[in-house]
């Protein structure tokens, strides 16, 4: 059975309102990793990015290319990529990235290679439903592995049930601010 495309989402909430306040460079490269069907992608070339929609997923990639206005194409650049692995980009040429729904351990150390000094970086985990919550972050986990690449703008942990794992949902906007040119990475790691 062929997999449908769901309708056009709507963007998280908390990523158009931090995009609302950032003052990232239209010039600059924006990222969507993973781009899904494309919310964030769209929210991002309305406000004028050439952006970078990624995603391990080719149909994702395709229906995030058909969603956006036929004016707006030309702003686009879809490619497939396996976020866990090296990313295809050159350091420091993201101006803005948009990690929503996603957690793998490391990506946000890797991205600070790519994301430029002055860029920004908008984090959102996954809710907690069902028994997703186990590859949630632990306290302050996330917190670390930014550290001391990210300024945080924004950043807040939400506790999820059973408490007695002290996994958190994270919502983060972030500014790069160090050099990562020799800095160990702190890497978070679940359990």
């Amino acid at each position: 059975m062929k997999q449908r495309c769901p309708p056009k989402a709507v963007p998280s909430p908390f990523v158009e309102e931090a995009l609302q306040h950032l003052q990232a460079p239209k010039d600059g490269m924006a990222l969507d990793i993973p781009c899904g069907y494309g919310r964030h992608t769209r929210l991002l070339t309305e406000r004028g990015h050439h952006v970078t929609a990624a995603d391990i997923d080719a149909r994702c990639v395709r229906a995030t290319l058909d969603s956006v206005d036929i004016t707006q194409r030309g702003r686009i650049q879809g490619v497939i990529l396996d976020a866990t692995r090296n990313l295809p980009f050159k350091p420091n040429s993201i101006a803005v990235a948009v990690v929503v729904d996603y957690v793998h351990r490391g990506l946000l150390a890797r991205l600070a290679e790519y994301v430029c000094p002055g860029g920004h970086l908008v984090f959102q985990t996954f809710g907690a439903r069902g028994e997703n919550w186990r590859e949630l972050p632990k306290t302050t986990a996330l917190a670390h592995e930014l550290s001391p690449v990210w300024r945080k703008i924004r950043y807040n942990e939400s506790p999820v049930r059973p408490e007695s794992e002290r996994r958190v949902t994270v919502k983060a906007v972030l500014q790069r601010t160090a050099d990562v040119a020799g800095l160990q990475q702190n890497v978070y790691a679940p359990p």
